[in-house]
């Protein structure tokens, strides 16, 4: 449930970073619909990713690999067609793509688990 939460508020982030990600390539087609359709396709498989485990805890290694190596492929191509670019400059974009959403995503969940944090500090406290 609250991997579904996450991936809801993270899609418009990662649409965001996408976004400017196209726009330092100077890419075709730089719209944030763009962007927001494939950070939706990449949640739709993170969140059949999290289903997956959750249903089949015994299968986590495989599923982590297979949801991998998945998304990786899934990323060239939808990168690819929708900017009209050769598979090398894909990759690449990816890539950065990939690394900042992460670092972002951290700070992101962190600074929400800090601020729940603090919250129940305060109904405990009876502050």
């Amino acid at each position: 449930m609250l991997s579904l939460f996450i991936t809801i508020i993270l899609i418009p982030v990662t649409a965001l970073v996408l976004k400017i990600t196209s726009k330092i390539f100077k890419l075709e087609n730089t719209s944030y619909g763009t962007a927001f359709k494939i950070s939706f396709i990449f949640g739709i498989l993170g969140i059949a990713t999290s289903l997956l485990i959750y249903f089949m805890p015994s299968f986590t290694s495989i599923i982590y690999i297979l949801f991998a190596v998945a998304s990786f492929v899934l990323g060239i191509w939808l990168i690819k067609s929708n900017y009209n670019i050769e598979a090398g400059k894909s990759i690449l974009v990816l890539i950065v793509w990939e690394v900042v959403s992460f670092l972002i995503s951290i700070i992101l969940i962190l600074a929400f688990v800090f601020i729940i944090g603090i919250i129940g500090l305060k109904i405990i406290s009876g502050v």
